[in-house]
């Protein structure tokens, strides 16, 4: 039979490229979220917003950003989606850790399912793998809300840009659909801008 070995050396070389390509994609995801949490944050504190630090913190990021985006639609701070879009993230973020769950559970019945059948010169039939594709199913709730999540954030993001940058909005919605991690580079280079409105009267204080 062949074999595969490897040296001390090439394994240490693999761990060492593994653990750089880990802390760079760490670092770069962290730099995308406090991208998005600046921008967010100074939006919040240009309409003067309940909470603009909220920007930073998980889930309730989602708010904020839905209060901006409530203000720049010409109503006031406190439209629906600053309390469901939350609430969504918190319920996704419950059945994937359910989910978790639930596939480890499964995976140790199958493993001793599998010792058995091996033990009594048997093998898995369908039935076996029944509770491994069932345990997905808190995955598959989770994915729908990601999507009306993804929905109501680029319903938020052109709203914002509609205000902060009028002729890219469209554009930028488009890029964020297809380059989803563009997000926060958008809402950070147009944070600086001056806020445009369409003419028209609005409830709010902060068009008066």
């Amino acid at each position: 039979m062949n074999t595969i070995t490897l040296s001390s050396e090439a394994l240490k070389a693999f761990l060492v490229s593994c653990t750089v390509f880990g802390t760079l994609f760490v670092a770069f995801i962290a730099i995308l979220w406090f991208l998005w949490g600046i921008g967010i944050c100074n939006l919040s504190f240009s309409f003067e917003g309940n909470a603009p630090w909220g920007a930073f913190i998980p889930f309730y990021r989602n708010s904020t950003v839905a209060e901006v985006a409530g203000i720049c639609r010409r109503k006031d701070n406190a439209n629906a989606l600053k309390w469901i879009l939350p609430v969504l993230s918190v319920a996704m973020a419950l059945l994937c850790f359910i989910g978790v769950i639930l596939e480890i559970h499964a995976g140790v019945n199958l493993l001793f399912r599998a010792d058995i059948a091996i033990s009594n010169g048997k093998t898995l039939t369908a039935a076996d793998f029944r509770g491994v594709l069932n345990s997905t199913f808190p995955f598959w709730i989770a994915g729908c809300l990601a999507v009306i999540i993804r929905f109501f954030r680029l319903v938020c993001l052109y709203r914002i840009c509609k205000v902060f940058a009028p002729n890219k909005a469209i554009l930028y919605v488009i890029l964020v659909i297809l380059i989803p991690l563009l997000e926060g580079v958008i809402y950070y280079s147009v944070c600086r801008n001056t806020p445009v409105f369409d003419q028209g009267t609005g409830d709010s204080a902060y068009f008066q």
